[in-house]
């Protein structure tokens, strides 16, 4: 395998699992929401909270980001690039989608210091991802 297609194997893979990883989570989170009734009189809204973030934003928005950045140029009829391919803005996502998780289940933080935080993270990420998809754009392949 050539060194493009292996650092363009690696980038969606890695992606790829954490988005399974995400949407693992989300099941177990819904799994836990819907036992809760036979247990607790009333369910706690934050379990199906952190469930649905954890798979609109986790399981959604890695794989948004994985075919972004592999399958986009070639269908605006670019060739498809690999040096710019970075991992920050899959970092910074799953770091948010895990602070509100956190947040949600352990329910400590009722102010909105943490949704501020939570939510410049994922702003952060998404102008992350835009600026590196331009510059696979721009990229010269050989």
């Amino acid at each position: 395998m050539r060194e493009r297609d292996w650092i363009r194997y690696r980038y969606f893979t890695r992606h790829l699992n954490m988005a399974g990883l995400w949407l693992y989570t989300s099941y177990i989170l819904l799994i836990i929401y819907l036992a809760i009734p036979s247990i607790l009189p009333s369910p706690d809204i934050l379990i199906w909270d952190a469930s649905l973030h954890s798979l609109t934003l986790g399981f959604i928005g890695n794989f948004i980001y994985a075919y972004g950045g592999i399958m986009l140029p070639p269908i605006i009829l670019r060739k498809p690039a690999y040096r710019n391919l970075s991992y920050t803005p899959m970092i910074m996502l799953n770091t948010a989608v895990l602070l509100r998780i956190i947040t949600d289940l352990i329910n400590i933080f009722k102010g909105s210091y943490m949704a501020i935080l939570h939510t410049s993270l994922i702003i952060a990420s998404l102008t992350y991802f835009i600026i590196m998809l331009t510059r696979l754009f721009n990229e010269e392949v050989k």
